[in-house]
């Protein structure tokens, strides 16, 4: 049987699979089209850019836990110094 956990990344994997942008630029970006938080946090710490925007998204509507505007900040922040374009706007620089 699934965990919570299971199910909350069931969810994620639901919404993302029917969001067509997040998929097309992902897939290229990081050429995966699907990764768990764990797998996606793991790219963000390995200095993805794309990866870390994702991730600070999550933390900013609280799709990893309860929203962490903190951590959301410091991975937007990250990934605008590594060239992602949509983190940089999202920040509104």
């Amino acid at each position: 049987m699934f965990s919570d956990k299971h199910f909350t990344l069931s969810l994620i994997f639901y919404e993302l699979s029917t969001d067509p942008s997040f998929l097309a630029p992902f897939a290229l970006a990081e050429n995966l089209a699907f990764l768990t938080i764990p797998q996606l946090t793991e790219k963000a710490e390995q200095g993805k850019a794309y990866s870390q925007y994702r991730l600070a998204y999550f933390y900013e509507v609280g799709k990893v836990a309860s929203p962490n505007k903190e951590m959301a900040l410091a991975y937007y922040q990250l990934a605008c110094k590594n060239g992602e374009q949509k983190a940089c706007e999202t920040m509104g620089k």
